[in-house]
């Protein structure tokens, strides 16, 4: 399983500060370093190391075929707490997790995702990316029993 940034096909801006962790029982686990994008993986055509923070960044004219990711490949949590900051310029996006790689598709992923959006209308909600849909929406208590 893997943790992932979402670079929609919309356009955005998306910047995750140097303070992203996993916070366990032990302590706080930094994935980002604040410094590189060193134990992550996307398409540089989206993604990079900017002032501190990492940017991801759809244009016009240069929209991505399907939905593109920034993957965490430096190790793959178990039980965690996601502690992020992030500033939304426009568009959508989300952050992947408990979510495999789909192996046809470069930098693709299919999954849980917790939704991002600049209008605050899906911000909150819990998304599975390429599988059913909205499966909470904000506010909202929901259930998935395991192997659904």
């Amino acid at each position: 399983m893997r943790l992932a940034w979402a670079f929609l096909s919309h356009k955005l801006a998306l910047l995750l500060f140097a303070g992203a962790s996993f916070v366990s029982a032990q302590s706080p686990t930094p994935i980002f370093d604040g410094k590189t994008l060193k134990g992550w993986d996307g398409d540089p055509a989206y993604c990079e190391w900017r002032n501190g923070a990492i940017v991801g960044e759809t244009k016009p004219g240069a929209m991505p075929n399907q939905n593109t990711f920034l993957i965490w490949r430096d190790g793959a949590p178990a039980d965690f707490e996601l502690d992020v900051e992030y500033r939304l310029t426009g568009g959508n996006s989300g952050i992947q997790y408990r979510s495999v790689e789909l192996p046809e598709i470069h930098w693709a992923m299919k999954g849980y995702q917790a939704d991002i959006d600049a209008e605050q209308k899906y911000t909150g909600q819990i998304y599975e990316e390429r599988g059913r849909g909205f499966l909470a929406m904000r506010g909202q208590a929901a259930r998935v029993e395991t192997g659904a």
